[in-house]
């Protein structure tokens, strides 16, 4: 056998290959696309639980911090919802200390009652 025709075989295969690869995709596809949606979400989040079991670790930063509100807060600040002056001020307190990004995840749905009655704290 001559050097270009080992050389044509092992195209071939290499071409095989990728096209077994190709129909086995297309057949995975087809059977998803006809499979009902509640079957899908629950191969979603199996194949899911899967994969984070078996990724690697991800770094984590030190220099996150996340601030929550609980019940403890709750009963030391008063009733909820909570005036909207403390989030006044705890944004002026991170901002004085050089938090670089600040997030908030609620939602300020209704006009607040009495705002603006929290004693001037950040003056003295």
């Amino acid at each position: 056998m001559t050097q270009r025709g080992f050389v044509g075989q092992k195209m071939l295969i290499k071409y095989k290959k990728q096209l077994k690869g190709v129909i086995i995709g297309l057949i995975i596809s087809l059977i998803i696309a006809f499979v009902p949606f509640r079957m899908q979400r629950i191969i979603e989040l199996k194949t899911l639980d899967f994969r984070i079991a078996h990724r690697h670790d991800i770094p984590v930063s030190s220099d996150i911090v996340v601030i929550c509100i609980d019940n403890e807060t709750i009963k030391k600040i008063g009733k909820w919802a909570i005036s909207r002056d403390y989030y006044g001020l705890l944004l002026y307190l991170l901002s004085d200390i050089g938090v670089k990004t600040i997030g908030f995840d609620i939602l300020f749905a209704e006009a607040e009652q009495g705002a603006g009655n929290m004693p001037n704290v950040i003056n003295g």
